[in-house]
Order: C-alpha cells, then sequence, then structure tokens
C-alpha cells in the first residue's frame, strides 16, 4: 500500500515516444523508472525516483518502445451496454462477503436494497444503476471503516485527522503524512476481515511511517492473522477492481 501520493513532476525536457509526450510522476518510494499507459487518453506515464538523470529516462524510453507498441494497440475498456441502452450489470455483488443479488423489476422507479433477502432491486429504466449502487455501498460501508479505524486508533493511543472513501484503482487506502486516512470504497465488496485488515495497516503507519518490521509488528498487535487478509487481497484484489 502507497503511503503518499504521485505527484506530477516537471523537467526542462520533454520526453516522448513514438510520438507521444510522456507524462511524468514522482513518488517518494519510488526506486526505479516505472512505464504505465493510460488507455483510455493514450498516454504514457513514467514514474521516475528520485536523483534519476534524463540520460537514464532517454535510455529506458527507448527500450520501452516493443512493449509500449503492444499496449497502445489495446483497446480501452469499457462499460458493455444491453440490447435495451443500459449498462449491463452482474448478476450479484458482495458487501462485506455478503452476496447480494441484483433482481430487476421493470415497474420499480427507484433502486431498492433488501437486507434481509440480501438483494438489491432496480427497474429496468433506472438511470445509471451502477452509481446507484455504489453510492448505496459506500454509504452502507463508511461506518464500518470509520469504526473500525477508530477501535485500532484507540488500541494505539494515536489519532488520525478524518477519513474519506475514493476510488482508487490500484490501492487499498493510503495514511497521509497530515494523519488523513483515505481508503478504497472497493473494499466494501471484500470480506469484513479484509476491510478490518486495511483499517489496521493504515492506523499502524500513524506509528511507523514506513514497512519496517516495527511496523508490522504494530499491525499484527491489531490483527494477528493480518497476513491471511493479505493473501485474500493478493488473490482476489483485482477482480473487485473490474467491478463496476
Amino acid at each position: 500500500m502507497n503511503r503518499c501520493d504521485f505527484v506530477n513532476l516537471t523537467m526542462d525536457k520533454a520526453y516522448y515516444l513514438e510520438g507521444l509526450p510522456v507524462l511524468l510522476k514522482s513518488h517518494p518510494l519510488s526506486k526505479s523508472l516505472r512505464l504505465r499507459v493510460d488507455l483510455q487518453k493514450k498516454t504514457p506515464i513514467l514514474t521516475v525516483p528520485a536523483n534519476c538523470t534524463p540520460r537514464e529516462i532517454e535510455k529506458f524510453l527507448m527500450g520501452a518502445v516493443p512493449w509500449f507498441r503492444k499496449q497502445i494497440a489495446k483497446e480501452p475498456k469499457s462499460e458493455s451496454i444491453s440490447n435495451s441502452g443500459a449498462l449491463s450489470l452482474p448478476d450479484s455483488i458482495s458487501f462485506l462477503g455478503d452476496p447480494y443479488r441484483i433482481v430487476h423489476k421493470p415497474a420499480l422507479k427507484k433502486i431498492e436494497i433488501h437486507p434481509n433477502t440480501q438483494e438489491i432491486v432496480i427497474g429496468r429504466k433506472q438511470c445509471n444503476p451502477q452509481d446507484l449502487i455504489k453510492t448505496h455501498l459506500i454509504r452502507r460501508a463508511f461506518p464500518y471503516f470509520e469504526n473500525t479505524s477508530q477501535n485500532y486508533a484507540n488500541a494505539l493511543n494515536v489519532k488520525y485527522a478524518g477519513i474519506q472513501l475514493k476510488d482508487y484503482r490500484s490501492r487499498w487506502g493510503v495514511c497521509h503524512r497530515d494523519k488523513r486516512l483515505t481508503y478504497s470504497w472497493r473494499l466494501a465488496m471484500a470480506p469484513l476481515e479484509v476491510l478490518h485488515y486495511v483499517c489496521a495497516h493504515e492506523i499502524s503507519h500513524l506509528l511507523h511511517f514506513n514497512h519496517s518490521p516495527d511496523f508490522w509488528d504494530v499491525v499484527a498487535s491489531l490483527m494477528p492473522d493480518y497476513k491471511k487478509q493479505r493473501l485474500w487481497l493478493k488473490n482476489n484484489g483485482k477482480a473487485l477492481f473490474e467491478i463496476f
């Protein structure tokens, strides 16, 4: 999990890859050059570690040309459209480990959530059902993030500045240097124990702003079986990013 945000990097020289301008970003934890591609914008994004020279960047980009050509040829992932013109939805969505079946009722004019039967009922004419379901999951999950973070903070006798849920695409949580905590809302679709682990992880950063042995000892004091939850994220996390 990244503890600090990526920052846009401005350099005296502009860099290009196959004629496309390269967006440079820095990150305090980066130890090597890393290239990725925003397929929606057809933009190469290069993460640059500290003290990296222009010559090293040029050499890296030259060697990345074959890989970049393959990546840029891929079609950006788009949301599927049903015959009715509405965004398609999965048959079910998990909330904190419990599967909720998605039920379509054409006459219904709003979205309804039925915890007792574990159903999410939507009308066929419902606009942006994905956004409505996402909003509902965030609203229901926020107290879990809040209560869990507070309980762990109390256990360590530390304080945080606030909590936010965001749609991160490659991380599960961030402990900022100003003690704000941000979590991926997608953890609402993971088992509750996994959410607890991520909260324990980020709260522990309030004592150790690193991943040293002392840091992991603190995490283990809050959640002795944290390795099991971390393994779940490693094996299943990708699927959570592919929903919606």
